[in-house]
C-alpha cells in the first residue's frame, strides 16, 4: 500500500517540475525577477500556467502601477479577473504564452469590441509572440484598437521572416 506522503511528495515533485517549466520559458533577461516572485507564495507560482502575463506584470510592473495590490489579489484567492484589473493589464493577455512578455506591459485596449476582436488573431506560435505583442501595443499607442486589431491579424496572417534558410537568387539582366 503507497502510504499518502509518499503519493503527495511525487505529486509536490512533479508540480515544481512543471512550475519549473514554466519559468524557464520566460526571457531570460526578466526570468530571475518572474522566478523571485514566484517563489513567495504558491498562488503566485500558479500564475505561471494560469495566467503567466499576470505573473510577468507584478514582477515587472511598469512604471505608475503598484503591484502590491494586485499580488495581494492573487494571494488571497480574489479572482483572475480583478488582480489583473488591479495590475493594469488586459485579461485577453491571459491567452499568450510566457515567451511574449520581455519589457513591462504598456497600456493596452480592453474594451469588449477589442477582446472579442483579438481572440481571434492571437499569435499562433511562442516564436512570434513576443513581435506580435509589441507590434500590437505599439499601434495601439499610436493609433487606436482597431489599427492593433489589423496589425495583430496581419503579423498572424503573414508572419515576419527573421531569417531565409536560401537567400533569393540574384537577378541577371
Amino acid at each position: 500500500m503507497t502510504s499518502t506522503l509518499r503519493v503527495a511528495s511525487r505529486r509536490e515533485a512533479t508540480r515544481s517540475v512543471l512550475l519549473e517549466r514554466q519559468l524557464r520559458r520566460y526571457h531570460p533577461h526578466v526570468q530571475g525577477k518572474v522566478r523571485a516572485l514566484a517563489m513567495r507564495h504558491t498562488r503566485l507560482a500558479d500564475l505561471a500556467a494560469s495566467f503567466p502575463a499576470l505573473l510577468f506584470a507584478l514582477a515587472v510592473p511598469r512604471a505608475g502601477i503598484a503591484s502590491a495590490r494586485a499580488r495581494a489579489c492573487v494571494i488571497d484567492g480574489r479572482s483572475l479577473a480583478d488582480a489583473a484589473s488591479a495590475a493594469g493589464i488586459p485579461l485577453w493577455l491571459r491567452r499568450l504564452p510566457p515567451e511574449a512578455f520581455t519589457a513591462p506591459i504598456t497600456g493596452l485596449p480592453d474594451d469588449e469590441q477589442f477582446r472579442r476582436q483579438i481572440a481571434n488573431h492571437l499569435p499562433p506560435s511562442p516564436k512570434l509572440a513576443p513581435i506580435w505583442l509589441k507590434s500590437v501595443a505599439a499601434v495601439a499607442e499610436l493609433a487606436h484598437g482597431p489599427g492593433a486589431v489589423w496589425i495583430a491579424r496581419e503579423l498572424v496572417r503573414a508572419p515576419p521572416r527573421t531569417r531565409d534558410a536560401h537567400p533569393p537568387p540574384p537577378l541577371r539582366c
